[in-house]
């Protein structure tokens, strides 16, 4: 939940500059706390959001995004974070039995299968 603010945190700084807000420092500080890592990401995406020109905004607060991702070890796509799980048990699955497997064609196909 804490990535996905600082996710609409840079949609929102996509055309104009965005208020440092309680709700993002919090997430930030969440963020920060989870894992022993370096907090300079954390630290620049802050101080990144009231940037005035809008395509350095843009590419260094996505930048610092990426750090921040790097840093708690969580993989930045298009899918929501909550997908990230999911698809690492799918490729376990997949690397055990193949894609051609049935539980893998069918819901709940490999339920009760060792």
């Amino acid at each position: 939940m804490a990535l996905n603010a600082l996710e609409e945190a840079v949609r929102a700084a996509e055309d104009r500059p965005v208020r440092r807000s309680w709700s993002i420092r919090l997430a930030l500080a969440y963020l920060a706390s989870r894992k022993d890592c370096e907090r300079w990401p954390f630290t620049a995406f802050w101080r990144s959001l009231e940037i005035k020109d809008d395509k350095a905004r843009r590419v260094v607060l996505n930048s610092n995004l990426n750090g921040i991702y790097r840093q708690v070890g969580v993989l930045r796509g298009n899918e929501p974070t909550a997908a990230v799980p999911y698809e690492r048990d799918t490729r376990k699955r997949q690397s055990r039995h193949g894609p051609d497997d049935r539980g893998e064609r069918n819901w709940g196909g490999d339920v009760g299968r060792g």
